[in-house]
């Protein structure tokens, strides 16, 4: 493969242990010993590859800037076309326990294109866009079903503010994220047997220049119930915590933190 950046690795999905990668310049099968690239020339509907997916049916699903691909062998075909889509790009497909697909829509690599999402279900797709039919009327960066059965959707507008349920409107409190953080936080999504986790203690510890940034920071430490609050013994500015600290009976905890 070349040195072209791996967007993200979406699954293995063969006990061979072939692998599938989705860049912006097509989509690789690894098995192990040879690359093998797919483009428009194997039925992509493009060649810039954003998602992939393996449904429980067996079939590969892959999204790219211009709609929806499934593989069938040695080549790809469109299914649906863009119309019957809440928006052209695919930023992720997932699926539910009954073979429902979801298909989230952002407004990138074009801001000007539609989003939203789109449902697929025994042949027929539905798609949702606008507040009249999502929460908000924002791009969809993902769907999220909870074993208890709660449906949640990442949304993003504009302004590149993400409408998360645990702390809504936390981005646009934070300073601007540098080059260098998105290259370091780049995710490769993959299935995980067995892990292990890194587990450290104290204040946070940020570069100097962001406490120069008026946000609060520090720690909230968690048992049963909230604690009091731990503000950064390091910050430089008079900070006053954000209420939505106060309060996190949604994350199944007892409001009790006290400023």
């Amino acid at each position: 493969m070349t040195n072209q950046e791996i967007k993200e690795l979406l699954q293995i999905f063969e006990e061979s242990g072939v692998a599938w990668f989705a860049a912006s310049d097509g989509l690789y099968r690894y098995d192990g010993y040879v690359w093998q690239r797919f483009s428009v020339e194997h039925g992509l509907p493009s060649v810039f590859v954003r998602s992939v997916h393996v449904a429980r049916d067996g079939r590969l699903w892959v999204g790219t800037d211009r709609g929806v691909g499934v593989f069938a062998g040695e080549h790809f075909q469109a299914i649906g076309n863009v119309s019957q889509l809440a928006g052209p790009s695919v930023r992720r497909i997932v699926e539910d326990a009954d073979g429902t697909l979801w298909f989230c829509h952002d407004s990138w690599p074009d801001h000007r294109a539609p989003s939203g999402l789109t449902r697929y279900a025994a042949g027929e797709w539905t798609r949702y866009r606008n507040g009249a039919e999502l929460p908000r009327p924002e791009p969809v960066l993902n769907r999220f079903r909870s074993s208890a059965g709660d449906t949640f959707l990442f949304l993003q507008n504009p302004q590149r503010t993400p409408g998360l349920r645990f702390a809504a409107g936390r981005w646009q409190e934070l300073r601007p994220v540098t080059p260098q953080e998105i290259k370091a936080t780049t995710v490769l999504s993959m299935s995980i047997e067995e892990g292990s986790a890194k587990v450290r203690s104290g204040p946070p510890k940020d570069d100097a220049p962001d406490y120069d940034w008026p946000v609060w920071a520090g720690v909230v430490p968690v048992q049963s119930t909230t604690m009091n609050a731990q503000p950064d013994p390091a910050l430089k500015l008079e900070v006053t915590m954000q209420d939505y600290l106060l309060d996190l009976s949604h994350a199944g905890l007892h409001p009790r933190v006290k400023r």
